[in-house]
């Protein structure tokens, strides 16, 4: 049996850790961390900027999906260690891809850094 936990709409402060189980956040805002193992992450970001501290979000053993609209407005940050990455649109990265891959890109007009996604295989 997989277990999953589905969080939306949330405003405020969120901090999760989950075993064998996907997360999947949207319509959220304020400042969330979380990490869960042995399960995926999607999330889902709507309007047009992160209303908050920001996001940041991790998974071991399992894969993130992250869908944001195309006026985004952010500072992303995602890293992979064992897996791969890819990116649907169009980005302008500065500096050099090593070590744990992963980028770190303004999207849109930028603002502080708010969007932050992770994954690992340990």
């Amino acid at each position: 049996m997989v277990l999953g936990y589905w969080l939306f709409p949330w405003l405020g402060n969120l901090r999760f850790d989950t075993t064998n189980g996907g997360v999947r956040l949207a319509d959220l805002g304020g400042r969330v961390n979380g990490r869960t193992t042995n399960g995926g992450l999607t999330v889902n970001l709507s309007g047009d900027r992160w209303d908050g501290e920001g996001i940041d979000v991790e998974t071991s053993n399992g894969g993130v999906t992250l869908s944001l609209p195309d006026n985004y407005n952010a500072e992303l940050e995602a890293r992979t260690i064992n897996g791969g990455l890819r990116v649907d649109f169009p980005i302008t990265i500065q500096g050099e891809l090593s070590g744990r891959r992963g980028i770190t890109t303004t999207l849109g007009s930028g603002g502080p850094r708010c969007v932050s996604a992770r994954t690992t295989v340990d």
